[in-house]
Order: C-alpha cells, then sequence, then structure tokens
C-alpha cells in the first residue's frame, strides 16, 4: 500500500512540475504573486469578467495570479477554479488542445477533491464508529457499573430493611417485656395489697376473737353470778316458804273448817 501511495506522490510531484511549464508557455510572461489566498476567490471573478468583456490578456493573468497563489496556498479547489478559467480563456482562443488539457487539469483536481473529501468523509465514518463503538462499550460498562451499583444498592437495602425489622422485633419484643413487667408488678402490688388486707382483716378477726373471749368470760362470769344469786335467792325462797306437806296439812285443814262452818 504504500509503495502505491509514494508512486502517486511521484507522479502527482511530476505533473505540478508539469503544470507550471505548461503554464510559463501559456502565459509567456512571469507572474508576481502578491495576493492572498482569501482574494483568489475575488481576483478569479474579476478573472471571468475580464473574459466576458473580450479583454482576455487581463483574464488571463488573473488567472496566473490566482493559479500561483492557490498552489502556494496548496488549495486544490482554488487551483481546479483556476484551470476552469484556464479553459474558458483557451476555448474563446480557440485554442482546444490547451482548453481540452486544462480541462483535464480542472477534472484531475476535481477527482482529487473529491477523493480528499471521500477520504475525509471514510476517515470521519471511522473516526465516527470508533467513537461510537467507544461510546457504546462506555455505555457496556456505564451500565454494568450501573447495575453492580444497583446490586450494591439492593443489597444495601435488603441489609437495611432486615436492620430495621430485627429493631423493630427488639422494640416490640421490649414493649411486651415492659408491659408484661408493668403487669406481673401490678399484680404483685395487687397480691402484696390483698395480702396486707388479708393480715389486716386477720388482725381484725383476731382482735375480735380476743374481745369475743373476753366478753364470753365476762358473760360467762356474768351468768355464773347471776346462777349464783338465783341459787342463793331459791335457797333463801326455800328457806322461808313452807314445803308441800305443809301446805296441803293447811289446806285440809282450812278445807274442814270450811265445811264446819264458823
Amino acid at each position: 500500500m504504500r509503495p502505491l501511495i509514494t508512486t502517486l506522490f511521484v507522479l502527482l510531484f511530476l505533473l505540478v512540475k508539469s503544470h507550471d511549464v505548461f503554464i510559463a508557455y501559456h502565459v509567456n510572461k512571469s507572474v508576481t504573486v502578491d495576493i492572498t489566498p482569501e482574494q483568489v476567490d475575488s481576483v478569479l471573478k474579476s478573472g471571468r469578467e475580464f473574459l466576458n468583456k473580450g479583454d482576455l490578456q487581463n483574464a488571463v493573468y488573473c488567472a496566473s495570479t490566482a493559479s500561483a497563489t492557490a498552489k502556494l496556498a496548496k488549495d486544490k479547489g482554488k487551483l481546479k477554479n483556476s484551470f476552469e478559467l484556464f479553459k474558458s480563456i483557451a476555448l474563446e482562443k480557440k485554442d482546444y488542445k490547451s482548453a481540452r488539457t486544462y480541462l483535464l487539469w480542472a477534472m484531475e483536481y476535481r477527482d482529487s477533491l473529491q477523493t480528499e473529501e471521500n477520504t475525509r468523509k471514510k476517515v470521519k465514518s471511522e473516526m465516527q464508529y470508533a467513537f461510537d463503538q467507544k461510546e457504546e462499550t462506555e455505555k457496556l460498562q456505564q451500565a454494568k457499573v450501573n447495575l453492580q451499583q444497583l446490586a450494591q444498592s439492593r443489597q444495601q437495602n435488603i441489609v437495611l430493611v432486615a436492620i430495621i425489622t430485627g429493631l423493630i422485633l427488639v422494640i416490640l419484643f421490649s414493649i411486651s417485656l415492659f408491659k408484661r413487667f408493668r403487669l406481673i408488678t401490678r399484680q404483685k402490688d395487687i397480691i402484696e395489697s390483698q395480702k396486707t388486707e388479708v393480715e389486716a382483716q386477720r388482725k381484725i378477726a383476731d382482735e375480735r376473737r380476743v374481745l369475743a373471749e373476753k366478753q364470753s368470760e365476762i358473760i360467762h362470769e356474768k351468768q355464773k353470778e347471776i346462777l349464783d344469786s338465783i341459787r342463793y335467792a331459791n335457797r333463801i325462797q326455800q328457806a322461808l316458804m313452807p314445803s308441800d306437806k305443809n301446805i296441803e296439812k293447811l289446806l285440809c285443814a282450812l278445807k274442814q273448817r270450811d265445811a264446819i262452818g264458823p
């Protein structure tokens, strides 16, 4: 591939040299380049105007000046336009051979421009393809990174949910234990209160029992005293009252007296 490119460059160099000889032969005077590459299009426009007016000498001068400036600037597009102006001048002179030569040169530069444009497009396409490939690779890598980050995020979320769930369970268990402790404490307080109340009631019952026993003893003593008094009174009564036998005798005597009369 490189030898072919080198050969093409050599041929192009020889063609340019022959082109310079060709221009010097047809212009028949030296051209002093006193314009800038940006002024080439204006000079070519002036050359076309001279050609339309029939001023071939000034038209040739404009074409030569533009061609020399474009050659120094290595601007193939402006060289092509210069050769097209040379072709038009040659046709005006009815120099068909020179016109054909200029046309070939213009076509060669046009083809060269098209080749460069195609090469530029190809390079641009290849660069765009490489850029797209690189961008696609970066997108794939970014997608992979995103997937890894998503997986890590999901794993972190799972761990976080597990931790939160564990904390909630611990809190619920703690609340349950606290409620149970409060319930047990309350029940214990109730039992202690009931126990205290039972002890108080037992103490009251014991006091009442003791009091009842004391009252029973007092009643027993009073009853004994009363019984003793009754016995003593009965004895006195029995001592004072006659016996039943004496009463019967007295009743019989009274009945006999009543029967006899006074």
